[in-house]
């Protein structure tokens, strides 16, 4: 097409009008001067104007031949379809505003969970080939557990081995305040290697970035990066921040660059605002770098190398470094290599599974909706379907007929794409309320972006081609010529059984997302059931941190020693104390045990998790004394200082009591057992009883930074407000940002499995509705169809009951078909599902029962309206109906 033909036609979109009466005008004049001729050769003027006609030849034909050069065609076929569309549409209001609600739904939900999906699963750090990145891990036989963090002289000497990778880097994230002037904000920082920027391939915004000579010395350069986000909030944007100093806590630091906006650091779920060298480890953990386990290891894959491939090379080095440094590690350690596309801290594993099944239920409730309205729609076709045969008895094409049931839905799915849009940021919003200490990470990682629009942009469109396709195929095959001779539906409609078909899948998906939110639903309650082994109600605690201030160890600890007094002196304090470990938050620490007369099996070295506590501290959580007694602050801590043990603990080691046995931990540091208490959680609340053992925090080893405690009989708020007025009264620059209550921190605990039962209970619930609207409107349909066979049996005699049995047998078949197609396909996904379960099995007999009861009770109640109409209707009308 020339420009010149493309301009021509653009300007007819516009001047339409205008250029047919041109077009007119100049035919009339043709016409004129050839009757004129004629005229002058002595033709009758009345012939004159016919033969004029004659030689001129179709008028008609040669308007259409010039509306082809001069039109787009296509688009005015698309404008005629979409007319005819909206006035189809308009006649079945009933059905529009069911295509509408359902697909708004169906998409404003997919739109909402593949936010989730994106933020979660698919972005990556903006570095260069995230990909490629890898995290070190290192399984622990000892504790049953991952370790996840190396030594400093470790990470030196994996860089030196051949093991299949580029590069590493090394870092440890903390939190700490920055201290400008008499300025304070509560950051994370991160301590990295000297190769950190490089290897992310990170070029500053200003200044420079860190290198490998600021990490060569211990305590060597006293030089930082701050991110653009602190830069523009905390430093106001100052073009002359670089060469600033700044306090990190106690320690000062030089500000020698910026790093670009966007960067977050090595983690994709956190804001990391200041970056310093690992040289300064000892500043800030009290240890050299060198000797103990503190940084996270990030490597990046060379290009041909798999990680399965990185891994064997790995372990055999990594094992051997491991040794000669010094850790004691058994040959069941391998070392592990996990996705770091995402950096550290990414959310991906604890959410990922999670967000990815609720989008699958998500996108089984979009294709049922779809489902549903093509059911609707077949029937419908069934109506129109001598309109659509006698088309194409005039001229149209099979296509013709097939582009106008397309147009029609691809309609509906934009106008529905248009709400739905509008809808999904207020489930987006409502989602990320659920999602309690995740949302910060991921609030502004789930804002659209080319992914999400992609995504919307093509489930849009396929709902709109898959609820469309089945009706327009099924005219593509309707045979005219029947249909205009009888004149009756009969011939389209007495064999269509694709409805039914559709109607049976339906109720078969339900089952299965009704079996699974039954699933999810008994999971949660199942957790929240459990035996905590504390009681956490009106139980209210804080972190405090004296140590991040100037304070020395001494003051620190005599600080917070005046701040348990002054908080069990609160009005209505039942108790309170102080701990160094916040339980069922994931915090751990653990220790292995020297017990005199305990032969561990197969060799495996006594391990319990440890924590030191301030006496009160079991009467303030709820923790019940089975033996012995308390700590008391006159407790000494040198020599051999007083243990208490849990349950589990005497139970594996000390033969079922121990009150009174000595034991050593660490390198060699003795306790004697002086009580034991109940077994409660401890890091999570899936897991299985462990043992604890409990160091005392009194007067002379009270810690300067810790957890408080307090149980009183007021209102949580209210005890809330007390406790940190009083931490802001002990000094006003301590940070009060982590205050709760144990029961929202056990809530907070369970939010994934909340967020999994709350979404398929309502998407289940979607679902069945979609299925039971579906039922509803294909047995209306079909009972409309079928009202002259009705009115024939009512008059040879058939009474009402043998009319509803006939609608409800039709019902029945679809249901029962349904349910039997559902119950493997539950029982699928409850094996899908097996590892997000608590205290049920996957096949649950249970919920297998409820869940099909459920979809009975629903789908009778569905059928039984168009059943009851159906026994209603006169006989004398029901013969004249066609």
């Amino acid at each position: 097409m020339s420009m010149n033909e493309l301009w021509r036609r653009l300007a007819h979109l516009f001047r339409r009008t205008q250029l047919e009466q041109e077009l007119d005008e100049e035919m009339r004049l043709h016409l004129e001067l050839r009757a004129r001729k004629l005229r002058a050769q002595g033709v009758e003027p009345e012939e004159s104007e016919y033969a004029a006609r004659r030689q001129f030849g179709n008028a008609a034909g040669y308007r259409e031949t010039s509306h082809d050069l001069w039109a787009f065609r296509w688009l005015e076929q698309l404008a005629a379809d979409v007319r005819l569309a909206w006035r189809t549409s308009r006649k079945s209001p009933s059905f529009t505003l069911l295509a509408l609600g359902s697909l708004s739904l169906g998409l404003a939900a997919n739109t909402a969970i593949f936010s989730f999906v994106n933020a979660i699963v698919l972005k990556t750090l903006p570095v260069r080939a995230a990909d490629r990145l890898v995290l070190l891990r290192q399984n622990n036989e000892m504790f049953h557990m991952e370790n996840c963090c190396f030594s400093y002289s470790f990470f030196q000497g994996i860089r030196k081995q051949d093991t299949g990778f580029e590069e590493f880097l090394a870092a440890a994230s903390i939190e700490r305040d920055v201290v400008d002037g008499d300025r304070r904000i509560a950051v994370s920082a991160e301590l990295v290697s000297g190769n950190y920027f490089a290897m992310l391939g990170m070029r500053p915004a200003m200044g420079r970035l860190l290198d490998e000579s600021d990490d060569r010395v211990e305590k060597g350069a006293r030089v930082c990066v701050i991110s653009d986000r602190l830069w523009r909030t905390f430093f106001n944007g100052a073009q002359g921040v670089v060469g600033r100093k700044l306090l990190l806590d106690k320690e000062p630091f030089q500000i020698v660059g910026v790093t670009p906006a966007g960067f977050q650091g090595a983690t994709l779920h956190g804001q990391v605002d200041v970056q310093i060298t690992t040289a300064w480890a000892e500043a800030f953990y009290g240890t050299p770098r060198e000797k103990f386990g503190w940084l996270q290891v990030i490597g990046r894959l060379k290009p041909a190398v798999s990680r399965q491939e990185a891994g064997l090379r790995l372990n055999p080095v990594g094992m051997r470094l491991q040794r000669e440094i010094g850790f004691k590690v058994d040959d069941k350690d391998q070392f592990i290599l996990r996705d770091g596309s995402q950096g550290m801290g990414s959310r991906k594993e604890k959410l990922g599974r999670p967000v990815l099944l609720l989008l699958s239920i998500v996108g089984l409730v979009l294709v049922m909706a779809c489902a549903n309205l093509a059911a609707l729609w077949l029937v419908r076709s069934i109506e129109r379907a001598r309109e659509a045969a006698i088309r194409v008895a005039l001229g149209a094409t099979r296509w013709a007929v097939i582009r106008q049931f397309l147009v029609q839905s691809l309609m509906l799915s934009l106008v529905s794409g248009a709400v739905a849009w509008w809808l999904a940021q207020f489930f987006i919003a409502a989602l990320l309320g659920l999602m309690g200490p995740q949302r910060e990470s991921l609030t502004q990682h789930v804002q659209p972006d080319p992914m999400v629009l992609g995504f919307f942009a093509a489930v849009t469109l396929g709902s709109g081609l898959l609820f469309g396709l089945l009706p327009a195929l099924r005219a593509w095959r309707t045979d005219p010529m029947p249909l205009v001779q009888s004149g009756t539906l009969f011939a389209a409609g007495k064999r269509a059984l694709g409805y039914r078909y559709l109607i049976s899948a339906q109720i078969a998906v339900s089952v299965a997302l009704i079996f699974t939110a039954g699933l999810l639903a008994q999971t949660l309650h199942n957790l929240r059931a459990i035996d905590l082994g504390f009681q956490p109600q009106h139980v209210v605690l804080a972190q405090v941190d004296f140590e991040r201030l100037n304070y020395s160890e001494a003051g620190a600890a005599q600080a917070m020693q005046n701040l348990l007094s002054r908080a069990r002196a609160l009005p209505g304090a039942q108790s309170a104390s102080v701990a160094s470990i916040n339980i069922l938050t994931g915090s751990m620490a653990s220790f292995v045990m020297r017990i005199p007369g305990y032969v561990p099996p197969k060799g495996m070295p006594p391990v319990a998790y440890y924590t030191s506590v301030s006496p009160g501290y079991f009467r303030t959580m709820g923790i019940p004394f089975r033996r012995g007694r308390d700590f008391a602050m006159e407790d000494r801590t040198e020599g051999e200082s007083p243990a208490i043990v849990n349950e589990q603990f005497a139970k594996r080691y000390l033969g079922g009591d121990g009150v009174g046995k000595p034991l050593a931990y660490g390198g060699g540091r003795k306790v004697r057992v002086i009580g034991v208490v109940g077994t409660t959680k401890y890091r999570w609340l899936r897991e299985d009883p462990e043992p604890i053992i409990y160091l005392p925090a009194t007067a002379d080893s009270m810690p300067g930074s810790a957890w408080v405690q307090v149980r009183s009989t007021a209102s949580p708020e209210l005890v809330e407000n007390q406790l940190r007025s009083l931490i802001q009264s002990a000094d006003a620059r301590l940070p009060v940002d982590k205050l709760t209550t144990m029961d929202a921190q056990i809530d907070e605990a369970l939010a994934a499995e909340r967020l999994l039962a709350m979404l398929s209970t309502a998407l289940g619930l979607l679902a069945v509705a979609l299925a039971a609207i579906g039922l509803y409107g294909v047995l209306s349909y079909s009972t409309a169809r079928r009202t002259r066979e009705i009115g024939i049996r009512v008059a040879i005699g058939a009474d009402r009951g043998a009319i509803l049995g006939m609608i409800l047998g039709e019902s029945a078949w679809m249901v029962v078909a349904g349910l039997v197609a559902g119950l493997p396909l539950a029982l699928f996904a409850g094996r899908l599902i097996q590892s997000q379960l608590y205290g049920l099995k996957p096949a649950d007999l249970a919920t297998t029962v409820a869940a099909g009861l459920f979809l009975m009770l629903i789908s009778t109640g569905a059928a039984l309206l168009p059943a009851w109409r159906a026994t209603r209707v006169d006989p004398a009308s029901c013969l004249r109906y066609e």
